[in-house]
């Protein structure tokens, strides 16, 4: 059985997958699995990823390619892979994005030396030739820290103990499907280490699901947002683990809302904004850990007074 398991979906990725493969197979970490999944993409993506495994033949055995004959999203390719992995550990990497050769063998030892059931690492934000260092505010209450954005959600700067993904309800959609797991793996978690070094390279790819826009999209990214913050607000109800007037619960229902930002001028959006989880209207301005930024967003969304948007986004 391979130490770390990790799942890659596949779609549209031919410009991205030779650079992300080579940095999977070329890690330092020998007892590992690669799980593509192919959600029906209609480049040469899967054709470079073979081409790329020809050069790394000691890795053909840990290589799985799962193909879907249409195309369903990343969610439905994440679950996929979960249905697929065998690992003790499980890593996720998107298929435009690469690693560090050391990631998952810096991300094991952490988690075999200190009994670690998650760790996590920091990552670089890339933008053309443009690299930042994004840090996390890391804790051990690592969900709190989610909830009011200080820590990431996303799944691929760590790795999670296979076994919390039992019995996990797995998300509705595209836009925050990495919430839903993480939300529930994180609380499953006895104990969460952390690697203080940046692993993971994000890079910002103007054609992926998050950078897209137009109405339709921005719409459509709203709903698919909600459905998955409902997801957790349910699990978080069923295990009392946040009360509904909480700071955590307040600002990922707000998280909701912004999706909405760049349409908000728009009579028929700000009604869906106004509509959307208006319990926590004012709640929000007296929630202590929500930042003074986030109010001054309500204030100035709640009041229309859009010139003072810009120092809030």
């Amino acid at each position: 059985m391979p130490k770390v398991s990790v799942i890659i979906p596949v779609y549209k990725s031919e410009p991205y997958i030779r650079k992300c493969a080579e940095s999977l197979f070329g890690q330092t970490l020998g007892d590992m699995e690669f799980v593509f999944v192919d959600d029906a993409s209609p480049d040469r993506s899967i054709e470079v990823l073979g081409e790329v495994l020809d050069a790394f033949p000691g890795r053909r055995s840990q290589v799985k390619v799962i193909r879907h004959e249409k195309n369903s999203g990343s969610a439905a390719a994440r679950i996929t892979g979960l249905k697929n992995v065998i690992g003790d550990f499980v890593g996720w990497c998107d298929s435009d994005d690469y690693v560090d050769p050391q990631m998952y063998c810096l991300l094991l030892e952490k988690a075999e030396s200190d009994g670690c059931d998650v760790v996590i690492c920091n990552y670089y934000r890339t933008f053309g030739e443009q690299v930042s260092v994004k840090r996390q505010q890391f804790t051990q209450d690592a969900l709190s820290a989610m909830m009011m954005e200080r820590m990431s959600w996303s799944l691929w700067p760590k790795i999670t103990l296979r076994s919390l993904y039992d019995g996990v309800v797995y998300p509705a959609g595209d836009m925050g499907e990495d919430m839903v797991l993480t939300a529930q793996t994180t609380y499953k978690a006895k104990k969460i280490g952390f690697v203080d070094r940046p692993l993971y390279y994000y890079v910002t790819n103007e054609t992926s699901i998050c950078n897209v826009q137009g109405k339709e999209n921005i719409l459509g990214r709203f709903r698919q947002s909600k459905a998955n913050v409902d997801i957790i607000l349910g699990f978080i109800r069923e295990n009392s683990i946040f009360p509904e007037n909480s700071s955590e619960v307040i600002n990922l229902k707000y998280h909701v809302r912004m999706h909405l930002m760049r349409l908000i001028q728009e009579k028929e959006v700000y009604r869906l904004w106004r509509s959307t989880y208006p319990e926590i209207d004012w709640k929000i301005l007296f929630a202590k850990k929500i930042s003074r930024r986030r109010k001054l967003n309500f204030l100035a969304v709640y009041f229309r007074v859009y010139t003072l948007l810009n120092r809030s986004m």
